[in-house]
């Protein structure tokens, strides 16, 4: 492999974490705001406003996660793996992809009902 394809598997990987962080950050704040999102009187403008820029930053950030993690998926082996197998770290990439893997799926149905709650008339 050469350094340049070496260096665009990088960026691809490190790209991929910075989506994932993205999606988890954005899913957390709907989280910590959910309460006030609730809230009658909390004004239905912003309440959407806030929506929209989370969940743009969610879907923008899930539909990188899938892209660049194909791309991560089918070098997987040449690359990532070597390098985790000579640090003894493979049972943490495991662990950390289980984690990432359910936090975005439970971050995906929880966007789903806090849409249907956005969507409600107060």
């Amino acid at each position: 492999m050469n350094n340049f394809l070496k260096l665009l598997l990088v960026l691809n990987n490190y790209s991929h974490d910075f989506a994932s962080a993205f999606f988890l950050t954005s899913a957390l704040l709907l989280f910590l705001l959910k309460k006030d999102l609730k809230n009658p009187n909390f004004p239905r403008e912003i309440k959407i406003k806030i929506f929209r820029v989370l969940s743009k930053i969610g879907i923008y950030s899930l539909f990188w996660i899938i892209f660049a993690g194909i791309i991560r998926t089918l070098f997987f082996k040449s690359f990532e793996l070597k390098e985790s197998i000579k640090k003894g770290e493979v049972s943490i990439l495991i662990f950390k992809h289980i984690i990432f893997f359910i936090v975005t799926i439970f971050g995906i149905f929880f966007w789903k009902k806090m849409r249907k709650e956005i969507s409600k008339k107060d």
